[in-house]
Formats: C-alpha cells, structure tokens, sequence
C-alpha cells in the first residue's frame, strides 16, 4: 500500500516538473520569424508555428562562421515524375 502512494506521487510530481519545464521553455524561447535583414541573404526553409503548415520559405540573412566553424553551401533540386 505505501509503495503504490510513492509511486502515485513520484508520478504526479514527474508530470509537474515536466509541464513546468514545457512551460519555461516555451515562454523563454526566442522566435527569430519577425527579424529584419541585414547584410547579405538567401533563402532558408524555416518553422515558426507548430502544425500541418508550419514550413516556410522565407530570406535570411546569411551566417557568419566563427574561427572554429565551417559554412557548407547545399544544392537542392527535384525532379517531377510523370
């Protein structure tokens, strides 16, 4: 009987640090959807929202290495099937 109390209330107090968790990482995190572009662009595939429509193409402004970093330029294309 004591065991499953301990375990009702290790349970119940997982959640809640979990929803807690959820909840600061949520309001703390930074959406950079909305910021104005400086210096040279490109475009990018970037999630703003969550849902079934979520994926954006929008202009970015281009990163900048640092001294330990490496900037890898990507091609895409697709073919159409008929």
């Amino acid at each position: 009987m004591k065991w499953k109390r301990i375990l009702k209330r290790s349970a119940l107090a997982l959640l809640l640090v979990l929803f807690a968790w959820f909840q600061i990482a949520y309001w703390s995190s930074t959406n950079d959807c909305n910021i104005s572009l400086r210096g040279e662009v490109m475009k990018a595939i970037k999630v703003c929202e969550y849902g079934v429509d979520a994926l954006q193409v929008a202009d970015v402004t281009k990163p900048v290495p640092s001294d330990n970093q490496v900037l890898i330029k990507v091609r895409g294309g697709f073919t159409q099937r008929a």
